[in-house]
């Protein structure tokens, strides 16, 4: 009978298998699980190692990566006040965009005690069907008409925020946000 070539290398591979062969006894037994222990001390250490070598790494990617965001964020304080400066609220560049977008003011019931006692003769109240809750657009329309919020509320006026967006490789876009800054005159914060 003619052995094809696969046939044959599986059975010289199955002749060389048994060669490698340990003839086993419980000494040698006890040597190999000696052996398999020192390799796997040995796969610790080398992953001890490779754990300290990231925590150096790491370490050196968080300082370089802060110098460099500290330079971003110097640039961006420049662009925000150059955009806070002039009376365009968008600036479109070759390289990316600056602009100023108004935030929302937000309002937030502190005391429900206070606040219940004025809001549904207010009418700053939504009524479901088995519960009363604040309705902040009420809420907020009353801030414009009294120029305060109302008892047991708190009021946070809207922000202008600096934004900028980048062009990347291959133009895509990246954007990054910059700091809040507070309106200046109260007649803003009110309107």
């Amino acid at each position: 009978m003619k052995l094809s070539f696969l046939d044959e290398l599986l059975e010289e591979s199955a002749k060389a298998d048994a060669a490698k062969r340990i003839e086993m006894s419980k000494i040698r037994c006890d040597h190999a699980l000696q052996t398999i222990a020192v390799l796997e001390n040995r796969i610790a250490e080398i992953e001890n190692l490779a754990d300290q070598e990231r925590v150096i790494i790491d370490e050196w990617s968080n300082k370089e990566t802060a110098k460099l965001q500290g330079q971003i964020d110097w640039l961006a304080r420049q662009l925000e006040a150059y955009v806070r400066s002039g009376d365009e609220k968008t600036i479109n560049l070759s390289h990316g965009s600056i602009y100023l977008r108004q935030g929302k003011p937000k309002v937030d019931v502190i005391d429900m005690e206070a606040f219940m006692q004025i809001a549904e003769k207010k009418g700053l109240l939504r009524t479901k069907p088995s519960e009363k809750l604040p309705d902040l657009n009420a809420i907020h329309n009353y801030i414009r008409a009294y120029k305060l919020p109302p008892p047991g509320c708190s009021y946070t006026p809207a922000t202008t925020n600096f934004h900028y967006k980048t062009k990347g490789k291959n133009d895509e876009s990246k954007t990054e946000v910059g700091a809040p800054v507070e309106r200046s005159s109260e007649a803003e914060v009110i309107a």
